[in-house]
């Protein structure tokens, strides 16, 4: 049991990290565009780099987890024959050194010396990779499942699916910042509307693929009250929700007044939606995280891949 917890942690931590690192990178495309406020290039090198070194190292925990929860033996993690054969053997070892790789290459580009360090950091090869490493995420679970043209429209959608998290959750560190450190900054209005009108395009694909990816999986709606991943997923959908009202009321709400002379009473109003987005985001992920492990028909939790 507490070798399961320590998994569904170690992908919790992989998934925020790769939502982050997406996120953050492609900010500038829908969010800043021209100067960027002070301080905020400086915020997001540490972030994205942060963030790559997070990636790798949950990835490695979730990986020699993954051992130990297959054979139910700690010392799993730590042999050397099993941990080959989960490499050799298995899609996910494979798809785990693919992503892995992926990671360095991340960490390098993110943390090596710039001799221009206002040059924008994360340009299209390192937003096109992390989206790349992101998605891959979709094979390794659920997304993986044989069944045919529906199985690979089931891994497409996913992969889709995590994409607009990463477009909006991801991204929500990023905008955090902005409310927090320069409130009164031209650049973070702007930010705002932007990245508000990007965020409904992203909640409104997370919605089409989410009920793709729940009709594929949990299949019968009486399973949403009857199992175990039926039960955690509409606990999901409550956070998810719980989200998406907030946004609406930042979108619709706050950020038109951010220019009508209360810049300050509206963007601490702001601050406390977007953290509030971000502990709902948590959630989320940690259910997510916790959903790949189950089998989606079982009426109690079955330890999964």
């Amino acid at each position: 049991m507490i070798i399961h917890a320590a998994l569904i942690g170690a992908r919790l931590a992989h998934f925020v990290a790769m939502l982050s690192l997406f996120g953050v990178a492609c900010f500038p495309s829908h969010g800043i565009r021209g100067p960027a406020p002070d301080g905020f290039s400086a915020w997001r090198k540490s972030m994205l780099g942060g963030s790559a070194i997070a990636a790798l190292s949950s990835g490695c925990a979730w990986f020699v987890l993954t051992a130990a929860d297959m054979n139910g033996d700690a010392a799993s993690a730590l042999d050397p024959a099993i941990l080959s054969t989960l490499v050799i053997d298995t899609d996910f070892g494979k798809l785990w050194i693919l992503r892995m790789t992926g990671c360095v290459f991340l960490a390098v580009m993110a943390l090596a010396p710039r001799a221009r360090p206002r040059r924008d950091l994360a340009g299209p090869l390192f937003t096109g990779l992390s989206a790349l490493v992101l998605a891959s995420l979709a094979v390794t679970g659920h997304g993986a499942m044989p069944g045919g043209w529906i199985g690979e429209l089931h891994a497409t959608a996913d992969a889709i699916h995590l994409l607009a998290a990463g477009v909006w959750i991801g991204a929500l560190w990023a905008l955090g910042w902005l409310v927090s450190r320069r409130p009164d900054c031209p650049q973070t209005a702007k930010a705002l509307r932007r990245f508000s009108t990007v965020g409904q395009l992203a909640v409104g694909v997370l919605i089409v693929t989410g009920l793709a990816n729940s009709a594929a999986l949990v299949g019968e709606p009486s399973r949403l009250l009857t199992t175990t991943y039926g039960l955690l997923l509409l606990g999901k959908l409550a956070a998810f929700g719980a989200m998406v009202v907030l946004a609406g009321l930042n979108r619709f709400w706050l950020v038109p007044r951010m220019t009508l002379g209360s810049a300050g009473v509206v963007a601490m109003r702001l601050k406390h939606h977007v953290l509030a987005e971000q502990g709902l985001a948590m959630a989320v992920i940690g259910i997510v995280a916790g959903l790949g492990t189950l089998d989606p028909t079982a009426a109690a939790a079955t330890f999964g891949r």
